[in-house]
């Protein structure tokens, strides 16, 4: 069964190019521009391995969907890496990793294939 991977990011030419080069590396992509939507399908049977998460968005940004996160008995077992342009942030509570953009895809490549080898927190439970 493929990886399936979740970007969440209202910049709609990145997500697509996002999605694309995953897609690409043989995961299975589901693409969100608003956070609330994703929470809504994901917790409504989505599966997703990884969560790729962009900070500054509106309706609802990053840091809210990780405070939400924290406290979702589906969320919380699903990784997440931050994809963000703002620097020198403090990362949000549960975040696995923080690339800034832009980044180079093998930095991607690397950062997913360590937050997929991590213990998931039901695991370490």
């Amino acid at each position: 069964m493929d990886t399936r991977i979740v970007v969440i990011d209202d910049d709609a030419d990145l997500r697509k190019a996002l999605g694309w080069m995953l897609r690409l590396d043989g995961f299975e992509v589901s693409e969100f521009s608003d956070a609330t939507e994703a929470i809504s399908r994901i917790e409504g049977g989505l599966p997703a391995d990884l969560i790729l998460l962009d900070l500054m968005m509106p309706r609802m940004n990053g840091w809210e969907f990780c405070t939400y996160r924290a406290q979702s008995s589906v969320l919380t077992k699903v990784p997440v890496i931050v994809i963000t342009a703002r620097q020198s942030i403090v990362p949000p509570t549960g975040v696995s990793e923080i690339l800034l953009k832009p980044f180079d895809p093998q930095l991607l490549q690397a950062a997913i294939a360590r937050a997929l080898a991590r213990p998931s927190v039901s695991e370490q439970e």
